[in-house]
Formats: structure tokens, sequence, C-alpha cells
């Protein structure tokens, strides 16, 4: 398929219908690798001109389907492997960083599978991974299984009204409505499908707000991952380019500007890549609750940003749909 701005995307397909290869403007190809069962365990994004593999990501996984190991791209983005419960609860974390630092969670759980406890330790760079010299954190939570350490507070109906450095605002429907963080402040609309239709940012300054942005979503379909989104008043657009296959694979201006969304396995865009060579790619990579690394640049679509999943917030939250 050719899209008017970004270019012309194509798809090879197996016995089974599934996609193996995708073809990206610019000259890339996004080839995918999937076990008997069906299982895709490997992808790879390589650059044409000099066969340069851009991304690659893998996993292995145990025999209840979940992921054992977590291979990134070397030099870019993380490796993890993951250890179990018998009751499939993520136990522990050996996230090892592209600069070979291992740094090791260990979580623990109540019979209630809440998190009530979390410990990270770092081993020396080169060294083997360690759980001792770690730092913990304690959770504890309410018989309805609400998280209850200091900063959290929530209404009548359970909805979550105040975290940590913010608070919340609901619509009688559940939708979010509004969010404060500092002298940050931002409010969405919704439209008649529940879909997040507009949003204004404001500043706050000697206590009277001031608006300082406003965007609008539009939809060309059913789903609730936008078409294309309104920037500003001046008309400016930000146009979201679906792969053959389904998924965000790349956004454009109104005239230009593409911008490659590589995702890895599990839904999150590891590489932006600007199809203009004068303009540097972003390399975003997160651990296994979604966290960006530290110094992490902030994005729009990020961690299952494949889905459209938006971080646009003014915390970074995770807009989830009903939830945050």
């Amino acid at each position: 398929m050719t899209d008017s701005v970004a270019g012309t995307l194509t798809a090879r397909y197996d016995a089974d219908g599934a996609a193996l290869t995708q073809g990206l403007p610019g000259g890339y190809t996004l080839t995918d690798v999937k076990d008997p069962t069906g299982t895709t365990t490997g992808r790879t994004y390589t650059r044409h001109s000099d066969g340069l593999v851009l991304v690659s990501d893998g996993i292995g996984q145990t025999v209840h389907g979940q992921r054992a190991t977590h291979t990134g791209t070397p030099g870019v983005t993380a490796a993890q492997t993951y250890g179990y419960d018998r009751a499939g609860r993520l136990l522990q974390v050996q996230d090892t960083s592209t600069d070979a630092v291992c740094t090791t969670r260990t979580y623990t759980f109540d019979n209630h599978t809440d998190r009530t406890a979390s410990a990270t330790a770092v081993a020396a760079r080169g060294q083997a991974c360690t759980t001792n010299g770690g730092t913990s954190q304690t959770s504890a939570y309410d018989s309805a299984d609400r998280l209850v350490n200091p900063g959290y507070a929530y209404d009548a109906f359970g909805r979550t009204t105040a975290l940590p450095g913010s608070t919340l605002a609901y619509y009688n429907t559940d939708m979010v409505q509004q969010q404060t963080t500092g002298a940050a402040r931002q409010s969405w609309t919704f439209d008649s499908a529940q879909r997040l239709r507009g949003w204004t940012t404001e500043t706050n300054a000697a206590g009277t707000w001031t608006r300082t942005g406003a965007r609008t979503n539009h939809y060309g379909s059913d789903t609730d991952s936008p078409r294309w989104i309104t920037e500003d008043t001046a008309g400016s657009v930000t146009r979201n380019v679906t792969g053959a296959a389904g998924g965000l694979a790349a956004t454009t201006t109104r005239t230009g500007g593409a911008v490659l969304q590589l995702a890895n396995l599990h839904g999150d865009i590891t590489v932006q890549l600007p199809l203009d060579p004068a303009v540097a790619p972003t390399v975003l990579d997160y651990d296994e609750y979604g966290q960006p690394r530290a110094g992490q640049s902030g994005a729009r679509y990020a961690w299952l940003g494949d889905k459209q999943r938006s971080d646009e917030t003014p915390s970074a939250l995770t807009l989830m749909g009903v939830r945050l």
C-alpha cells in the first residue's frame, strides 16, 4: 500500500496468513521469525543499502508461554532474564544494560498477588548479577487490594484521585477528565464512542492557569487509535501510518517529515527513525513494568506505542483506554 506522504509499505505472508516481512519506506525491512507453534520469537529491522541490522529483538519462552529471556539490540537496548513462582508471578528480573551493568529486581507478593515489596541490586560493570546490597521498597494495600502508600487516595467508586505528585478527576463515565501535576494541568474530552477526542494543557503561575496548548484526535475507523492529530490552532498535523500487517509503522506531518516507528516484540517503540538522514534517531527502552530508562526522552507513543497507547500526560501515565 502507498501512503501519499510516507511512501510505500509492503508485506509478505506465510501459509497461515501471518505477516513474515514488511517493507518500509526509505529502504528498510521488518522480518519476523516464528516457532513451530506460530509464536513470534524474533524480529529484525534491516537497511537494504548495506544490510545493517538496526533493531534485533528476540525472546525465549517457558513451557507456560511466559518470557524466560529477552535479547535486545546489542549496544542499543538492554537484555533480560526472568524468573517466576509456581503461580506464574514474576519474582525476579536480571536486567543487563548495554554497558554490561546487571541490575537485579526482585519482587514479593501476598496471597492476593498484591506486590508487597521490591528490591533492586546493581552489580559492578562486567560482574555477575547479584542480589546483595540492594535497596528495598515496601507497599501496603487495603481490603479492596488498592495501594495505600503515602500519596495515594481513592473516591467512593474506587477511582484513583491522587498519586504521588498528581491529582486526578473523572467524568461520570469513569473516564479521566483532568490530571494536575505541580504547575501543569491537562484536561480531556471524549467523543460519543468514549474515545479521547481532544485535550488542553495549562500551566499555573501565581495561582492563574494559562492555556499552553490544545490537540484533537481524529479517527478513521471504529478503533480507539487516532488516524491523525491536529497539534495546534495553526493546523499542524501528525498522521499515524499503519503498516500492512497492522500496528503503527510511521508518523508524518501534513507534507513530509516521515519518522519510522520500529517496534519490538512486546509492541514498544524501540527506535524512532526519521527518513531524513540529517535528523538523529531516538532510542527508547523500558523495564518489565513499562518504566522508561533513566534520562530517556519522552515520546507520545513509546511503551505499547505500536498499539498507539499514548504517554502524553503530565506525569507520563499511559492512557490505556478506560484506565491510566
